[in-house]
């Protein structure tokens, strides 16, 4: 699934498929369901936020790796959603003007690339 504007809200039932790409410079998609990615191939990513910020809600599971570069992913907007769990089988990579940030936790590994950032509580 490819995003390129902001402005969704997805709520209730299981978001799955093989990848999901945020590409939506100065837009906003909130998940607040479960979110199940697993890539095709070793070129892709399951998760890929470029532009735009993806912000995750819920016990979210991405089945490979993820890269966050120009854009922000935020786990957890609010102390509301400290319970937001994002559950990585490989790693998080947050590259050049990448944003990591939110309440929520992150089971995997995660690597700062120079120019990308870490914002615990999403500050």
């Amino acid at each position: 699934m490819t995003v390129t504007d902001g402005g969704y809200k997805f709520k209730g039932g299981e978001i799955s498929g093989q990848n999901l790409l945020i590409d939506a410079p100065d837009g906003e998609v909130v998940i607040n369901n479960q979110i199940s990615f697993q890539r095709i191939n070793s070129n892709s990513k399951s998760l890929e936020v470029k532009a735009g910020k993806l912000i995750l809600n819920h016990t979210n599971n991405i089945i490979n790796d993820a890269t966050v570069q120009g854009g922000t992913l935020i786990v957890g907007e609010d102390e509301t959603h400290s319970d937001a769990y994002l559950n990585i089988n490989n790693t998080i990579d947050v590259a050049n003007e990448g944003v990591l940030g939110g309440h929520g936790a992150i089971k995997g590994d995660v690597f700062i690339r120079s120019g990308g950032a870490l914002s615990p509580g999403n500050s």
